[in-house]
């Protein structure tokens, strides 16, 4: 395992690295890197919503940073917030 220091000061850098980002105004490297992190597109995902429950397949993350799911019962939504579920892939 990796020694407490070592860690936190790993975690600082990059945290500086992002509020450097933000400060410069560099809105798509930041996409870019949720983009590629992000374990949910191409997964299904029950998305729990203050407006009900999205069920579908994450297809992308659109330039606001809204999950973009393609609904199981047509159609696609942009999600802003909410809780996310992985399901199991179709059989």
């Amino acid at each position: 395992p990796p020694e407490r220091f070592d860690l936190l000061t790993a975690i600082l850098v990059e945290l500086e690295g992002r509020l450097r980002q933000i400060e410069d105004g560099d809105r798509a490297g930041i996409l870019d890197s949720y983009r590629t992190r992000c374990i949910s597109i191409g997964r299904r995902v029950r998305l729990a919503t203050p407006s009900g429950d999205v069920i579908g397949d994450v297809v992308a993350v659109d330039d606001n940073g809204h999950l973009v799911i393609a609904k199981l019962d047509g159609g696609e939504v942009a999600v802003s917030a909410g809780d996310a579920h992985h399901l199991p892939p179709p059989a």
